[in-house]
């Protein structure tokens, strides 16, 4: 299965997966245009930097939120901090989208987020075609 990208440029299914894993975390959708250029885990943070709303208020406010570990629901609670659950650490401030999209595609690929740089390619050895 594959997605349809400007250009006649094809997303493979692994690839869609990931985009899907990061719009449903961010609660957020990307027109498809923009991935057709994506080689990178550092691209993909780009792209996600660009599109995802950081709320500046300075505390969580969307229900959505929930830890990325364990599932605990972080309304209410600042922007960073650790999850009171289970203890992982989350930042959901501007400078903290990078790091937030590197674990979502660690996640969605089975690997350790330690072994995922941002200049990892999604190709190969990180197992998307």
């Amino acid at each position: 299965m594959c997605a349809q990208l400007s250009e006649g440029k094809m997303m493979s299914r692994d690839f869609l997966v990931v985009v899907m894993d990061i719009e449903a975390f961010f609660d957020v959708t990307f027109p498809g245009h923009v991935f057709g250029d994506v080689v990178t885990v550092g691209d993909m943070c780009t792209i996600a930097k660009r599109y995802v709303n950081v709320n500046e208020v300075g505390c969580i406010q969307e229900e959505k939120r929930a830890c990325f570990g364990c599932d605990y629901k972080l309304r209410g609670l600042s922007m960073t901090g650790d999850c009171p659950e289970c203890g992982l650490v989350f930042d959901y401030t501007q400078a903290g989208v990078e790091e937030m999209t590197i674990q979502v595609i660690a996640r969605t690929i089975g690997m350790v987020r330690e072994k995922i740089k941002r200049s990892s390619r999604l190709s190969g050895h990180l197992g998307i075609r």
